[in-house]
């Protein structure tokens, strides 16, 4: 599955110097950090970077989980040791911008070393108009607190957050007084950590 990192890893070239599109580039705001050479192309459908080695997964412990929304933002925290991905918090957001002090507090509390966000593409994998907006939060996210970010497919997270919602004893109210985000992010983010299994032996 395609994810790409915008942060530094350990060694190597700035991965976020690399090219984020085609024509376009994003400059690194982790001058200070250890450094890390992209090797493999991601996603074809999205023309971001893989990592392609192990220098920055060996730099990852604790990871925050996002399922992105326009009202909305499911949170989830993950450990790398574990392999295991929980529901933290939700956020609210307005038309998908959230109060970024929150966003920060939360940065700052559980001091991430590296950032999930959920791609809702299209069921045939094509980017979808919401996975472009998810796409431009990541870049911000680097941008405002300089933490490596990676995207993830969640197609089919919220479906699944609805079942495990059900499964722990009913929807009680609707799901907008009672959401299922950080639910979806910590199923998006554990489909993540599932995909490293490396990450258990580091």
């Amino acid at each position: 599955m395609g994810r790409w990192p915008t942060g530094c890893g350990n060694g190597g070239q700035c991965l976020a110097d690399l090219l984020v599109r085609p024509g376009h580039s994003v400059r690194c705001r982790q001058r200070s950090a250890p450094r890390c050479r992209s090797q493999t192309p991601g996603h074809q459908s999205r023309p971001y970077l893989d990592s392609g080695g192990a220098c920055l997964m060996a730099a990852l412990r604790l990871l925050l989980g996002i399922d992105y929304g326009t009202k909305q933002i499911g949170v989830a925290v993950g450990q790398a040791i574990t392999g295991q991905a929980r529901e933290l918090c939700t956020l609210k957001a307005q038309n998908g911008v959230p109060d970024w002090d929150k966003v920060q507090a939360l940065i700052n509390e559980w001091k991430p070393d590296a950032i999930v966000v959920g791609l809702p593409l299209n069921m045939d994998g094509t980017p979808s108009e919401m996975s472009a907006r998810a796409e431009k939060f990541s870049r911000k996210l680097n941008g405002r607190f300089g933490v490596t970010v990676y995207t993830h497919d969640e197609r089919l997270t919220t479906f699944e957050a609805k079942g495990e919602r059900i499964a722990r004893g009913g929807q009680k109210g609707s799901y907008r007084d009672n959401p299922v985000d950080a639910i979806a992010a910590a199923l998006l983010l554990q489909g993540w950590l599932d995909e490293h299994p490396e990450l258990l032996n580091v």
